[in-house]
């Protein structure tokens, strides 16, 4: 077994007190495990706040070869640096994946299937809802949470439309058809600011739209004064276009609901993040560079 040298470059500040000690632990094993950057490592662990840029610049980049990016955004990771230091970068989508679409999924429900619950007896038998199998959505964004939400959906709904270029699946053209609009893309030159007053208004007046993916890919302030003119419409909003949000913003709004980042949030993610850290750490000393690639594929940074 070859030695390897890793680092962490910072922390995310969701993790629980006890992620630092159990991380070290678990990575310790596999190699010399430093949990601040002190000197440049084979393998570098980041998140969505690590500035690739300025460790580039204090020489922090020089050996390492593999970077482990167990988050979905990535939009923090400069493409082109990469591409010029050589540096393979596997992304943790799988990590976060069934929890985002269930948050999605979470959305469609009650949006349309809102259970009328009674604390008295009601006659009537009213449940002012419409059949879920007569509706169509549309996914922005066909990676792992776009495909996993492509499947569920085919299994409720009539139509299930999908846009994303690098998939060579294009149906934007589509859009004014959803009831249901779900943003599951990365944030890239051509999505920011993609959900923009005329996207807005080409769609049906009582379109929902739900947002777990990259806060900037919506025009905040188009899409509120789409709100306010149409009052059917509904919105569903994880991320924002900077965080901490204040949600006072949106206080003359009846017809928007926000969460503060927590779609792929779950009880054991902690667990789940040092699994798949030690997982493609311990193929990446274990496998020859093909099969290690071959494997990893769908994950690496394209």
């Amino acid at each position: 077994m070859k030695s390897i040298t890793i680092a962490r470059a910072n922390y995310s500040p969701y993790f629980k007190d006890s992620f630092k000690n159990r991380e070290y632990e678990e990575l310790s094993t596999l190699g010399f495990f430093q949990q601040t950057l002190e000197s440049s490592p084979e393998v570098l662990i980041t998140n969505t706040d690590t500035n690739l840029d300025a460790l580039f610049e204090q020489g922090h980049l020089k050996q390492t070869r593999l970077i482990i990016h167990p988050n979905s955004g990535h939009d923090n990771i400069s493409q082109d640096l990469i591409r010029k230091l050589g540096i393979q970068v596997i992304l943790g989508n799988s990590i976060r994946q069934e929890a985002v679409v269930n948050y999605c999924l979470s959305c469609l429900f009650e949006r349309s299937q809102s259970v009328p619950w009674c604390a008295t007896w009601q006659n009537g038998r009213e449940w002012n809802r419409s059949n879920l199998s007569e509706k169509s959505a549309l996914i922005i964004g066909y990676g792992h949470i776009g495909k996993l939400l492509e499947k569920k959906l085919n299994q409720l709904l009539t139509n299930v439309y999908i846009h994303d270029p690098s998939e060579n699946k294009i149906d934007l053209d589509k859009k004014e058809k959803a009831d249901f609009i779900f943003i599951c893309a990365s944030l890239t030159d051509t999505s920011r600011n993609m959900i923009d007053k005329m996207f807005l208004n080409s769609l049906k007046s009582n379109v929902a739209i739900i947002n777990p993916a990259r806060g900037k890919i919506i025009n905040i302030q188009d899409l509120t004064n789409f709100l306010e003119s149409t009052p059917e419409a509904m919105a569903y909003l994880d991320v924002f276009p900077k965080e901490p949000y204040p949600f006072e913003d949106f206080n003359q709004l009846q017809n928007i609901k926000v969460s503060c980042h927590v779609a792929g949030v779950f009880d054991n993610i902690d667990e789940k993040i040092i699994d798949f850290e030690r997982s493609v750490i311990d193929d990446y000393i274990q496998m020859d560079d093909n099969s290690f690639e071959q494997k990893y594929e769908s994950l690496k940074l394209k």
